[in-house]
């Protein structure tokens, strides 16, 4: 070989290790989510995506097309490259201003963000938008709490006195003396409590 032929290959490789992209095709079935990116004149063939943990514990968040990525490539071949994580972009700028504040905003408008500094999580849906916390063991909550709306359950309540069936079995099966007909009021009922 000839030493100018080696040393072209070597910056070639050199510069094809880690490249900016952006993804043109995303296919997210099968096992392994891959992208097609594009760098410059060259589109790349099917590249695995990285996720931020794919073991045990495994993530699902993929890249979606446009967006601008970095590929890494080992020895600067592109075939064997790795799709690796977001860079903002003019089009697509940065979600956040503050290094407090960890947040993710969806396409459809639901934001939910950690404001470290102040202490606060907030997650905000959009219009006609549901939660749903399935929860086996049970849900335990720590501090006040308001609800704007109707509270539904399907079995009973208790607070720190009885259950509201207690309270209804207490003031169902009341009485009162005195009873008349007409606008007069009833004694005081005769109540177990």
């Amino acid at each position: 070989m000839n030493l100018a032929f080696e040393v072209t290959e070597l910056h070639r490789r050199l510069a094809n290790m880690v490249l900016l992209a952006k993804v043109i095709e995303a296919d997210y079935s099968g096992s392994i989510p891959k992208a097609k990116v594009v760098v410059g004149e060259i589109t790349s063939a099917w590249l695995p995506m990285m996720v931020n943990r794919a073991g045990n514990d495994r993530s699902w968040w993929p890249l979606e097309m446009g967006e601008q990525v970095v590929v890494l490539s080992p020895s600067g071949e592109l075939t064997q490259g790795v799709v690796l994580g977001s860079i903002n972009q003019q089009s697509l700028p940065a979600n956040g201003n503050s290094a407090d504040h960890h947040r993710i905003t969806y396409s459809d408008g639901a934001v939910i963000e950690y404001d470290r500094k102040a202490h606060h999580l907030k997650a905000v849906l959009p219009g006609g938008a549901t939660t749903e916390l399935v929860s086996d063991g049970g849900v335990k909550i720590t501090g006040d709490l308001e609800v704007i709306g109707n509270i539904t359950a399907t079995q009973d309540i208790t607070d720190k006195t009885r259950s509201m069936q207690a309270d209804r079995d207490i003031y169902n099966a009341h009485t009162h003396s005195g009873v008349r007909t007409g606008p007069g009021i009833t004694a005081v009922p005769n109540q177990s409590q």
